[in-house]
């Protein structure tokens, strides 16, 4: 009799001290998984912050690309109908996402017979249009950059007629005043050079040096 009490006592003692770790382990991980449930409550705050302020971003950018997008329209249709004497063309931009980047694409908007057109620039229009856009993106670029001194052009409108040449230099000398940026030009076309404030006229001497007069 005493034995087999011996005995069940044991196995008592055993399936006691079996609990007692199945128990510590359960408490173990009950705080484990407490831990990990907080963890996850304050790592979904910060992904709802990231949303937001990524969210905030994003807004940002799409208000300074449509910024942006209407001061370049602004002002390249302005020097299109100012130059050209055509009051229906319109130059636009259009954000096109390729490459999983934004890009933009450049077109020209005409009347023609009541009818609104939309043209590449390239293959609908003449190295006189091609050339003005460029160099009046090329001051646009400085100015939303903030990048101060001189515009340095080389040959601008040199794809024009001589009719639209006084125009130009119409044009050239408004922005230098209504962007305070010196222009600095080389051309070869008289007509546009009578536009300039200062000109320096430069020639090769008969021993084929170069001097400048002016």
């Amino acid at each position: 009799m005493k034995d087999k009490y011996k005995q069940l006592k044991n196995t008592y003692d055993q399936e006691v001290l079996k609990l007692e770790r199945i128990k510590g382990r359960y408490e173990e991980r009950q705080k484990l998984f407490e831990n990990i449930t907080a963890k996850l409550t304050v790592d979904k705050g910060k992904v709802e912050v990231y949303k937001s302020v990524n969210l905030l971003f994003e807004k940002a950018s799409v208000i300074a690309r449509k910024k942006i997008k209407d001061e370049i329209e602004l002002l390249v249709t302005h020097g299109l109908q100012t130059i050209f004497e055509d009051p229906n063309i319109t130059f636009k931009v259009e954000f096109v996402s390729r490459r999983n980047q934004i890009e933009a694409d450049f077109y020209l908007e005409w009347t023609e017979q009541e009818k609104k057109i939309r043209g590449n620039i390239v293959d609908s229009f003449g190295g006189g249009f091609i050339d003005i856009i460029s160099m009046i993106l090329r001051l646009v670029v400085l100015e939303l950059l903030g990048i101060s001194g001189p515009l340095f052009l080389d040959e601008p409108g040199k794809m024009l007629s001589n009719t639209y040449i006084p125009n130009f230099g119409k044009f050239l000398v408004e922005m230098s005043k209504t962007f305070h940026r010196q222009i600095i030009l080389i051309t070869h076309n008289e007509l546009l050079s009578e536009y300039a404030e200062k000109t320096f006229n430069v020639r090769l001497n008969e021993k084929g040096e170069s001097v400048i007069d002016g």
